[in-house]
């Protein structure tokens, strides 16, 4: 007997739960010419045997674990990528990385407060805000919204507006060059 194989990609377009007889809709795809929630299905025509068992399993989670570990690579990028300006502007007016001086360690906590509260006020954002135990209020949500408007973060830090753009770019384009190098 000859054995097939065929790949095939699916994308959700919604979900609706039907093991209560109810027909409401929990979630829709907004996106669904997106790859973000595509996965793939594969099909294989051939005597199922234990060894053909363990290699899909063990296919499986070679993908599952390296496609893991890119994300959280990519989500310590965006992170590095969002405090890297933030600390980029708070050291603005001193032209210098280290600040060493009393005076300019208290200006520099000064422009800090106050980038802060302008995010805070104009973005709706609470960014490099010390949580006690937990880090800093840095984290996706912050990051991605950060990068979204470049014209109000540069208006607000101070930092050039084709920084963060080119920051942002580099940070969209990643997934699809990972995605795209695994097909």
């Amino acid at each position: 007997m000859q054995a097939y194989s065929s790949d095939l990609s699916a994308c959700p377009l919604k979900e609706i739960p039907h093991f209560d007889g109810s027909e409401d809709v929990v979630w829709v795809n907004q996106t669904p010419s997106s790859t973000r929630y595509s996965r793939l299905i594969s099909f294989s025509f051939e005597r199922e045997t234990e060894e053909l068992s363990k290699a899909q399993f063990n296919k499986m989670m070679k993908a599952e674990c390296r496609w893991c570990n890119f994300l959280l690579s990519l989500m310590a990028t965006v992170f590095k990528c969002l405090e890297l300006i933030l600390h980029i502007a708070y050291r603005l007016p001193f032209r210098r990385w280290r600040v060493s001086s009393k005076e300019d360690k208290d200006e520099m906590s000064k422009r800090q407060q106050s980038i802060q509260e302008r995010f805070r006020k104009e973005a709706g954002l609470l960014v490099d805000v010390v949580k006690r135990g937990h880090g800093t209020t840095n984290d996706g949500n912050t990051s991605r919204r950060f990068f979204r408007d470049p014209v109000n973060t540069s208006n607000i830090t101070g930092v050039d507006l084709q920084l963060i753009k080119m920051l942002h770019t580099i940070i969209e384009v990643l997934p699809q060059l990972y995605e795209s190098s695994n097909q």
